[in-house]
């Protein structure tokens, strides 16, 4: 059994850093002002999270017990916070798609296709090396809510930023240079894994 301090420095290493992430949203084509959002979009996403998903339980009774099991997974929306910057880059675009799915006043999408409003984003986890320990993609991404902003004349040394919520059908998620790799296997299984894995790559 573990009980030198040295044992959780030698197995844990250093921990991952919720500072250390880079966030990035991919505007959909025909979106005004897309492209340029695109390409800032990880410089001004301050604080986001790594995706959570859910999976349901189906309870059958039996016999005064409830037997548990796995049902259908949910995806909850994912919550970012913006830097706005003078330009307001990034929120015009957001505002732009969100025109484009349901026009504000025409209450009708602009998209030629009914489901092209549907986008990619990615979160990278870092680490203190500056390389990607896991990268998170979301499919089918879209902002379903936008906050406003609070301006108010008293109100200084202070950026503005706002919060918009995407809404996405699922998740898929890989490791990057710094992340886990395949745990260290013995004999001809551990070889069969390896071999498997350097045809596929």
């Amino acid at each position: 059994m573990a009980f030198k301090v040295t044992d959780i420095v030698n197995e844990s290493m250093d921990g991952a850093r919720a500072s250390l992430f880079m966030a990035e949203i991919r505007f959909p084509a025909g979106v005004a002002g897309g492209a340029d959002a695109s390409r800032i979009s990880r410089f001004l996403i301050k604080s986001a999270a790594l995706p959570a998903s859910t999976l349901g339980i189906i309870e059958l009774p039996f016999m005064g017990r409830k037997i548990k099991i796995a049902g259908d997974r949910t995806f909850e929306d994912w919550e970012t916070t913006i830097i706005n910057d003078e330009q307001m880059n990034v929120r015009s675009a957001i505002e732009n798609w969100s025109d484009s799915i349901n026009g504000f006043q025409s209450n009708k999408p602009s998209f030629a296709n009914s489901m092209a409003y549907r986008s990619t984003a990615t979160i990278t986890q870092l680490s203190t090396r500056g390389n990607a320990i896991r990268t998170y993609k979301f499919h089918e991404i879209w902002p379903s809510s936008i906050a406003a902003i609070d301006v108010a004349w008293e109100t200084t040394d202070t950026i503005e930023e706002f919060s918009c919520t995407w809404t996405y059908d699922f998740f898929t998620a890989a490791n990057g240079a710094d992340g886990a790799d395949m745990p260290t296997l013995g004999g001809a299984l551990g070889e069969t894994l390896r071999q498997v894995v350097g045809a596929l790559t």
